[in-house]
């Protein structure tokens, strides 16, 4: 890495590294998350202490916000991407999983199949009057979820 590891944006701690950025810069985790507002999809490496090991942008604290420009929208009421809880479902041995194709804890996540790579994208639906059914806000936001009625998994097109 370069040194010193300096933010791109702000000069501070660069502790990510963007692989699908121009020159692929480095990041502090506030600036990575903000830059990446309307780049959800992009993959990002933390730094260790020693070398770049692959993250994930859910793992920055990333949020996605549908309708609204990528910002909040002004009618939401708390986390809008419920996951479903399937009975069936094993859970197995995660210590050997990468930290990229980890669930973040204590945040509701979707998932996300795209060319890239498989991503958890904490996504939060526009509330407003007017706004669209959930499955509907993800196919103008060029995301085809697998189900009409509660969407969990989609792709990208």
């Amino acid at each position: 890495p370069p040194d010193p590891r300096n933010c791109h944006a702000c000069r501070g701690d660069g502790v990510y590294k963007c692989s699908d950025c121009f020159t692929q810069p480095l990041f502090c985790t506030s600036c990575c998350r903000q830059l990446h507002l309307l780049n959800h999809l992009h993959r990002v490496q933390q730094w260790s202490g020693k070398c770049f090991k692959d993250s994930s942008l859910s793992l920055v604290g990333l949020e996605v916000h549908l309708r609204h420009g990528g910002q909040p929208c002004p009618n939401i009421h708390g986390s809008t991407s419920e996951p479903v809880e399937d009975p069936e479902w094993e859970d197995l041995d995660a210590s050997h999983v990468p930290a990229q194709l980890k669930m973040p804890q204590g945040v509701a996540c979707l998932t996300v199949v795209d060319v890239t790579g498989l991503h958890f994208s904490h996504i939060q639906y526009c509330h407003c009057p007017e706004a669209e059914a959930a499955h509907l806000q993800l196919f103008r936001a060029n995301m085809f979820p697998t189900s009409i009625q509660n969407p969990c998994t989609m792709f990208t097109f």
